[in-house]
């Protein structure tokens, strides 16, 4: 089995926080990608811009909302290893 490290208080151990941090990480990527095309679509009078855009926003939440997931998935484990309850 693999140690994950000692649980604080808050139910997180090293490797989770680990794990919590670059998902962080990794979500800001597609944020800016999200942002920076709707900026990019409102400077356009192009139909195609703006459906291009959406098109690229659709994409860019299924990967923030997989994130998502992974850190909920996270925070359950470290609850159920901790025996606190869920929120």
């Amino acid at each position: 089995m693999f140690d994950m490290g000692i649980v604080t208080e808050d139910g997180l151990c090293a490797g989770h926080r680990k794990q919590l941090c670059g998902i962080l990480h990794d979500l800001c990527q597609p944020m800016t990608t999200l942002q920076c095309r709707l900026e990019m679509a409102i400077l356009s009078d192009s139909v195609e811009a703006c459906r291009k855009a959406a098109e690229t926003g659709i994409v860019e939440c299924r990967r923030m909302v997989q994130l998502l997931e992974s850190m909920r998935e996270i925070l359950q484990k470290a609850t159920r290893i901790s025996g606190l309850s869920e929120p």
